[in-house]
């Protein structure tokens, strides 16, 4: 008898988590997926097995990010805070442990213009925002890349390389496609830098009591011209957003200099992602033509 497939993913907020698992989710017809899960969630067995029961599925999807909310300790760092499977649970499923990893560069722009955009989002991203504790939570889901136990998803490499896309699914045992290539997704409140994507016409015109509800109405009078340019904007793509660039919105940010010299981020970088990754050093960055030397998130 096929054991049913458990993947449990990690990765930090603004990495192209939801971009990746989304596209995993198609993978695998009737997949259940459970977003941004407390950390504990493994840590009472009975409850897990209930959870879990609620909604069988040929594959489930639990996924953890670096969020605050999501702890008892938010100073703590991700591979530490979250509770070991249950060997017992453990058995009963094909389980597959996936890290999901940008560069450092972009991860970091992506986070700092999502925290940015709060006027618009409602909310800064729901993790913690201390740079010292991002460092190193990369470096130390970047170091699973060594360990056997793990699957590490590069997403910058995952975004341009079929073949790569190819090979994780096999690795996954899912059916390939490249239908959700595009879709981005509305979990985590889409893009930093596009927002959340608009939904078509038809679409929108599938949702229309949705636009007369009083929640609605509130949002567009707090901010007419936003909603405004999003119903004329085309939907987003993916495939077209410029997610190799974003490092350069941090050029005069206080924390770029620290970011873009860091020699362990750089080193590690070239290692997995090769050096085209890597972004001109400080003294090296290119004027963004502000004339102020910073640049708008």
């Amino acid at each position: 008898m096929t054991k049913p497939k458990l993947i449990l993913c990690v990765g930090l907020q603004r990495s192209g988590n939801h971009a990746i698992l989304g596209w995993v989710e198609a993978l695998f017809p009737g997949t259940v997926f459970h977003n941004d899960q407390f950390h504990d969630l493994f840590a009472d067995e009975s409850a897990l097995r209930a959870r879990l029961a609620e909604h069988p599925a040929p594959c489930t999807i639990v996924s953890f990010e670096d969020s605050a909310n999501r702890t008892h300790a938010p100073d703590r760092l991700l591979l530490d805070s979250i509770a070991p499977l249950p060997a017992a649970v453990a058995d009963a499923y094909d389980v597959h442990r996936l890290v999901i990893l940008r560069d450092p560069y972009n991860t970091w722009a992506s986070r700092v213009a999502a925290n940015a955009r709060t006027a618009e989002f409602g909310r800064p991203l729901t993790s913690n925002p201390s740079w010292d504790l991002y460092r190193e939570n990369w470096l130390r889901l970047a170091a699973l890349d060594a360990d056997p136990d793990w699957q590490v998803i590069l997403f910058n490499r995952w975004k341009d390389d079929t073949g790569y896309r190819r090979a994780i699914c096999d690795a996954l045992g899912g059916t390939y496609g490249e239908e959700a290539l595009d879709q981005v997704s509305h979990r985590g409140g889409g893009s930093s830098f596009e927002g959340v994507p608009r939904p078509s016409y038809l679409g929108m015109l599938r949702q229309f009591p949705k636009y007369l509800s009083g929640p609605f109405l509130r949002r567009l009078t707090a901010n007419p011209a936003y909603y405004v340019k999003r119903f004329i904007a085309p939907p987003a793509k993916g495939s077209t957003m410029q997610v190799d660039k974003r490092w350069t919105t941090l050029i005069g940010k206080p924390e770029s200099a620290a970011l873009l010299a860091d020699p362990d981020l750089r080193a590690v970088t070239a290692r997995l992602f090769g050096a085209k990754a890597l972004p001109p050093e400080p003294e090296m960055a290119p004027d963004t033509g502000t004339g102020s030397g910073s640049a708008a998130a």
